[in-house]
């Protein structure tokens, strides 16, 4: 999974990106951990070559007119397939 949070200013300003996968149990020291906030997220999926599709979709994402909270949005990488990947992108909404 890969996670935004903290955005300091919306879209505009600095946010936190991480690299992030589900844990149960003891966290070894130096990890950081993010508990998904529960809420409603708008849902997208995107399939297409790992290193241009998400990017794109992020580009059309900042045109949509939604209200955003810009709490935490997150993709969810179901497949390590770099020419076909699928990515489930949710993005927090109010």
């Amino acid at each position: 999974m890969g996670i935004y949070t903290d955005y300091e200013n919306n879209e505009h300003g600095d946010y936190t990106f991480m690299t992030a996968c589900e844990v149960s149990g003891d966290i070894h020291e130096g990890f950081e951990v993010r508990i998904l906030p529960s809420g409603k997220y708008a849902k997208f999926i995107v399939i297409g070559n790992m290193m241009t599709a998400v990017g794109e979709f992020w580009q059309k994402l900042w045109q949509m007119p939604l209200e955003r909270t810009y709490l935490f949005d997150f993709e969810e990488y179901r497949n390590d397939d770099p020419e076909n990947c699928e990515v489930h992108i949710y993005i927090g909404i109010k």
